[in-house]
């Protein structure tokens, strides 16, 4: 019994003597694991972001593309009162043109289901037309800088300095 009891001291010795010193190195490369993990947490978060705006801009390009194909082929087209108005002015057709696409690619991009950060502005309101939102440390949503907005390659740049900062293209 005095011989099991000394191997177990022996063992407990040895055993504490290990934990104290595995307790002191894991305190010395906590810090560098917790720097690695950060790193690799925000590539990954990073990467799940861009593919999320690359889902997100395939989704609201078709609804674009979409909506300016059926306004092409008469699916949609001006209400009474535009095409009276272009009757008078044919200058106000582009405009009303780009009423009509707007407000049905964002229709159709709401009916196929935008991710839950994504909200659209009203048709004939300024802002762009999608944008994303994150919620801050009060809970309340703020755009997070990243936007989509339906238009013509020549009216782009000054759409882009309109919103000054980031957004993305969607042409029509």
């Amino acid at each position: 019994m005095a011989k099991g009891a000394a191997i177990g001291a022996v063992e407990g010795l040895v055993g504490g003597a290990a934990l104290g010193a595995a307790a002191r190195i894991a305190k010395g490369v906590a810090p560098l694991l917790a720097k690695a993990a950060t790193s690799v947490f925000n590539k990954v978060a990073a990467r799940l972001a861009e593919g999320s705006i690359s889902r997100t801009t395939a989704l609201l390009q078709r609804s674009a593309t979409r909506a300016a194909e059926d306004y092409a082929t008469g699916v949609i087209g001006l209400t009474q009162r535009q095409a009276a108005a272009v009757l008078k002015n044919p200058k106000l057709e582009p405009m009303f043109r780009g009423y009509q696409i707007d407000r049905y690619a964002k229709e159709l991009a709401q009916k196929a289901g935008l991710p839950r950060d994504i909200r659209v502005t009203l048709p004939g309101q300024a802002g762009p037309d999608f944008y994303q939102v994150a919620k801050d440390a009060a809970g309340a949503e703020r755009p997070t800088g990243n936007w989509w907005d339906m238009t013509t390659g020549r009216q782009w740049e000054a759409h882009l300095d309109r919103y000054d900062n980031f957004g993305v293209r969607l042409s029509i």
